[in-house]
């Protein structure tokens, strides 16, 4: 009985042994090893249970891939609507361009549909009367309300796209932070949707347009920001296009002097013609009664450009956009040199650059200046 009992505990501790190389050598070669029925088993790697599948939405958020597809997309509706907008804004400025040479035409032909000895009166008047019939139709259809509004809403949906494409790339709130459950890809994602859901009911145009080439600007560094989105606003736009519109108001400015002071001349001319000066040359008083009835058109075309000037706007457009530059300058020349982006400091200068840039673009946008 004791030689039956140490047998027993002899193959009991041989088992043991075994069992315990056998499992130390599957981890050693990392190969699962199972125990079924009371025997030892070793499985292959590739019978092993596999792993469970990575869950939706991994937590290292989403790829460099996928970061740039979303603002690709994003950027490639502000470039459809800023084609839209320029389009549209081109045709404004060309009807009201034509319903000033309209206006100054359709005098000028009625003027010279009065002058005698000329063969081709009726001529000069019909066409002087369609000429000025046109400027109403044109002012109604072409310059309406509705349409402007249309122009204004297209031009601030595609500068929101911009805006918030720059500051994702600079690193600008709302972008600074994982918001909830929400990455900052997220976010831009959604705020564009808002923008593009506000002006739901012009995307007939949308729809008909098509982005350009223009690319969508990298990540960018504290430079990179200052230098593509700050400075080159300021550069490209601000300065240069009030430079531009002060230059082309004042060349309206003075053709309204010319045409009023020509009308108070031919006035004075005609009165003189009529008597009001006495021993006047005859060669004068000849020419007085000949072109005395243009000073009705020379008025006429006076008062067309003093409304073209102050439905444009030029000049006070290009007044604000100087400001909005020297805003603009002084916000980049008080921040300290050592702002970096991640910062909060630097959060509130990209916030108050953006704001200044839309701020522009909201007021004028509503104006819709022209040339």
């Amino acid at each position: 009985m004791d030689t039956n009992m140490t047998r027993l505990l002899l193959r009991t501790a041989a088992a043991s042994l075994l069992l315990f190389f056998c499992a130390a050598d599957a981890a050693q070669q990392n190969r699962p090893f199972f125990v079924r029925g009371g025997s030892t088993t070793e499985v292959s790697a590739s019978s092993a249970v596999p792993p469970a599948p990575p869950r939706c939405g991994t937590e290292g958020g989403p790829s460099a891939s996928q970061i740039e597809a979303a603002v690709r997309i994003v950027w490639n509706r502000h470039r459809t609507w800023a084609v839209v907008a320029s389009e549209k804004e081109r045709k404004l400025k060309r009807n009201r361009l034509s319903v000033l040479y309209l206006t100054v035409a359709g005098a000028a032909l009625q003027t010279a549909a009065l002058a005698p000895n000329l063969g081709a009166n009726w001529i000069a008047s019909m066409a002087g009367g369609g000429c000025l019939a046109l400027v109403p139709y044109i002012s109604s259809k072409y310059l309406s309300q509705s349409t402007m509004e249309a122009t204004r809403r297209c031009m601030a949906a595609s500068e929101a796209l911009r805006s918030e494409v720059y500051t994702f790339r600079a690193g600008g709130a709302p972008y600074d932070k994982i918001v909830g459950d929400k990455d900052p890809i997220d976010v831009l994602v959604d705020r564009a949707a808002g923008v593009s859901n506000s002006v739901q009911d012009l995307m007939m145009m949308y729809a008909a347009s098509s982005p350009d080439n223009v690319p969508p600007p990298p990540r960018m560094d504290r430079e990179g920001y200052i230098t593509e989105r700050v400075m080159a606003e300021v550069n490209d736009n601000l300065r240069k296009n009030a430079r531009r519109y002060a230059q082309r108001e004042n060349q309206l400015r003075n053709y309204h002097s010319t045409a009023t002071s020509a009308a108070a001349f031919v006035g004075f001319l005609a009165g003189s013609a009529n008597g009001g000066v006495t021993n006047l040359p005859p060669m004068l008083s000849a020419l007085a009664g000949q072109i005395g009835s243009w000073g009705a058109a020379a008025s006429t075309a006076g008062a067309a450009i003093a409304a073209h000037i102050a439905s444009t706007k030029l000049g006070e457009k290009a007044s604000q956009y100087s400001a909005t530059a020297k805003r603009l300058e002084n916000l980049v020349l008080r921040l300290d040199g050592d702002v970096m982006p991640g910062c909060q400091e630097w959060t509130e200068f990209v916030r108050n650059c953006e704001e200044a840039i839309a701020g522009e673009n909201q007021k004028w946008k509503s104006e819709l200046a022209g040339e």
